[in-house]
């Protein structure tokens, strides 16, 4: 009688395995040792006007995505832009043509 082999997925290894490999380790050092990380330098700005409050009932970021208003009271500004990727070779076009 034949048994049925159990099938496992097939994942395919990165291009640059080291490099990836070194990218994986520092992402584990931040998440592991996140409290000896440098502290990103951000501007702090609180409401002499609002009642002092550190509470958050609902954060909200600007529409540029530079700041974070966590409440009245307190806002933290100065956050950087995202990243931007290139196109991937399975994106549409964005100048409207197709292939």
């Amino acid at each position: 009688m034949l048994q049925a082999q159990p099938k496992l997925p097939r994942i395919p290894f990165p291009p640059d395995f080291h490099a990836f490999a070194a990218a994986g380790k520092r992402l584990m050092e931040l998440h592991i040792d996140y409290e000896k990380q440098p502290e990103y330098p951000l501007e702090q700005l609180e409401d002499p006007k609002a009642e002092v409050s550190f509470r958050v009932e609902r954060m909200k970021l600007s529409k540029d995505k530079s700041e974070l208003r966590y409440n009245d009271f307190f806002i933290l500004r100065g956050i950087r832009p995202p990243r931007t990727t290139t196109a991937s070779a399975t994106a549409p076009p964005s100048n409207g043509s197709h292939v």
